[in-house]
């Protein structure tokens, strides 16, 4: 006779890290973290942020860029400048901040 064990429910939360806004059990679906990712700072914080710098000039991309180039400096500069890897948290700032930006001019 063998006896047959239940299977343990694996949790989800096996790293003790819950996404913003998301329900319980829930991991998010990708449309729900690029909404709260997208939502985490208004274009009024971003342009304070910025204040009189050029969003373009702090991404380092001249005024006819593609939304590809922009997405692709962001990308690169964001790596350098997150402050889990060491970087400054008032540039990383102000790099996310002119994300915001041009994401609202170019996109609309």
């Amino acid at each position: 006779m063998s006896i047959i064990k239940a299977k343990k429910k694996k949790n989800i939360w096996a790293d003790n890290y819950r996404p913003y806004g998301v329900n319980e059990g829930e991991r998010g679906s990708t449309s729900q973290w690029k909404h709260y990712f997208d939502s985490a700072m208004g274009i009024g914080e971003a342009q304070a942020i910025v204040k009189d710098s050029s969003p373009y000039g702090i991404l380092g991309l001249s005024m006819g860029c593609t939304w590809a180039e922009v997405k692709k400096a962001f990308r690169t500069l964001i790596k350098i400048h997150h402050p889990d890897v060491g970087g400054d948290r008032a540039e990383f700032e102000k790099v996310y901040a002119s994300y915001s930006i041009l994401k609202e001019k170019l996109n609309g």
